[in-house]
């Protein structure tokens, strides 16, 4: 689907259930991010139902918990994976073992947000 046609829809409250985005003009995304950020959540419960999370910095687990929970008086909550590429579920296993090594200490902490790199 179209950025534009994305847009007009978020805007219409018209929501998709999840937004996978990704490619290489980062301004699409970015733009349909702003949208989504600006239109899904109004901003007196932002900070009960808007999630926002690095892909280094969270896992599959987590996301999904986040997802699973209900909107707080409100109709929808927000989940934002930012840099969803650098999630360890994405990983070989390999790599994440030696990833794992190197981070002893864990960090803690549906829209899929893909920065531009090459696939």
């Amino acid at each position: 689907m179209a950025h534009r046609q994305i847009i007009r829809n978020v805007r219409s409250g018209k929501f998709a259930p999840i937004y996978v985005l990704h490619g290489e003009e980062s301004f699409f995304i970015e733009e349909i991010t702003k949208v989504l950020l600006a239109c899904t959540v109004d901003e007196a419960s932002k900070d009960f139902n808007e999630t926002v999370v690095y892909g280094r910095d969270t896992d599959i687990n987590q996301i999904l918990a986040s997802a699973r929970r209900f909107p707080m008086m409100a109709e929808r909550q927000l989940v934002l994976v930012r840099e969803a590429q650098d999630l360890k579920c994405w990983k070989r296993k390999d790599e994440r073992q030696i990833e794992g090594r190197q981070n002893v200490v864990k960090k803690r902490h549906p829209l899929f947000k893909r920065e531009s790199q090459g696939l």
